[in-house]
């Protein structure tokens, strides 16, 4: 991580304090695993503090089981395909909707309790069997905004808010109908994209069968802790394609996670595979630029490590508005629960 002195830092520190990114969490993981036989979710190691690390070292794993309630972030959730295109994301009945994008996992959990603190009523747009169809981030965005149509029949613009890869087809919505408001959490069409091309590397799958069992992994270890190493291992073992299907929903549940059917999680792996790729070819279009202001909420930490990228994440150069850019404390994740309330009152101030 670059620290020359560990000494130097506090022990209550944690990784994500310390601007741990995604990459280098799944390295972490990797070397506990290896050289300690410690298993935790990505979760868990954002959360780990310089201490924690210390007593790890020292042979004392148990300290990790007494704190493990406090250092999960997230509720982990059901895997569950979305019989419904739109979900109501709070329970505001009145007043102009507001479209809301999904990250790449497709699950809302992480953002309901910022939709709570929202003033009018939020419409999550969720990615169903309804969109396996369309290849590509612009057709996605084509067929949102039909979607969009149904609940706002008035032409005075729609308001969207987009986090993470969501904000990339938020962007794209706005260009192809009109947009009041365009509010992005810590994702852009440049800073998205090229995170999702560090996983690409970093994943280094050979064949189509490579890459579905290494997106599974990573798919899953968003949300509960396995063996990095071991699951690969297994899974690659399993060569009848339903039965390696059916292995990593047993997998999800033993560590953690709700019962899933086997066919949703395919169906969720398939939806996270073919996101990845929309992001790959995504490239907005450069002859059309956004014609008005957007509001870009990120994190102080960025998600793409030491890389130097723009405060803007690079917007400026699509929007011929002005780029408004609020930065919050957290990781990429962590920035949505920690500031709750100031960042509802920099989403409502804005729309």
């Amino acid at each position: 991580m670059g620290i020359k002195n560990s000494k130097t830092i506090h022990p209550t520190l944690t990784l994500a304090d310390l601007g741990m990114d995604s990459l280098m969490s799944v390295e972490i993981k990797q070397a506990l695993e290896r050289d300690y036989d410690v298993i935790l979710s990505m979760s868990e190691i954002r959360a780990l503090t310089f201490q924690q690390l210390r007593e790890i070292n020292d042979g004392n794993v148990g300290i990790l089981r007494d704190e493990k309630a406090k250092q999960i972030e997230l509720s982990i959730p059901m895997i569950t395909v979305p019989s419904q295109l739109t979900i109501q994301l709070n329970e505001v009945t009145q007043g102009k909707p507001i479209f809301f994008l999904p990250p790449i996992e497709g699950v809302f959990d992480l953002v309901i309790p910022l939709t709570k603190h929202m003033s009018r009523p939020v419409i999550g747009l969720q990615y169903n069997t309804e969109c396996k169809p369309y290849k590509t981030i612009s057709e996605l965005a084509a067929f949102y905004l039909k979607e969009c149509r149904k609940h706002q029949q008035d032409d005075t613009g729609y308001d969207l808010i987009g986090y993470s890869f969501g904000s990339v087809v938020a962007f794209e919505m706005s260009l192809q109908a009109k947009c009041t408001t365009l509010i992005l959490l810590d994702g852009s069409p440049y800073a998205t994209k090229r995170a999702i091309e560090k996983y690409r590397v970093k994943l280094d799958a050979v064949s189509a069968e490579d890459k579905r069992i290494e997106a599974s992994i990573l798919f899953i270890s968003q949300f509960v802790p396995i063996d990095l190493g071991k699951t690969k291992d297994e899974l690659k073992s399993i060569t009848d394609i339903d039965q390696r299907n059916a292995r990593i929903a047993e997998i999800y549940a033993e560590n953690g996670g709700p019962s899933c059917e086997s066919n949703d999680i395919v169906i969720a792996l398939d939806a996270f595979l073919q996101k990845i790729d929309m992001l790959h070819t995504y490239t907005p279009n450069g002859k059309v630029k956004i014609d008005k202001d957007v509001v870009l909420v990120r994190s102080d930490e960025s998600f793409l490590g030491d890389e130097d990228v723009p405060e803007d994440y690079n917007l400026s150069q699509d929007v011929d508005g002005n780029v408004k850019v609020k930065q919050l404390r957290g990781n990429h994740r962590a920035f949505l629960n920690h500031n709750l309330k100031e960042l509802a009152s920099i989403i409502n101030d804005s729309l």
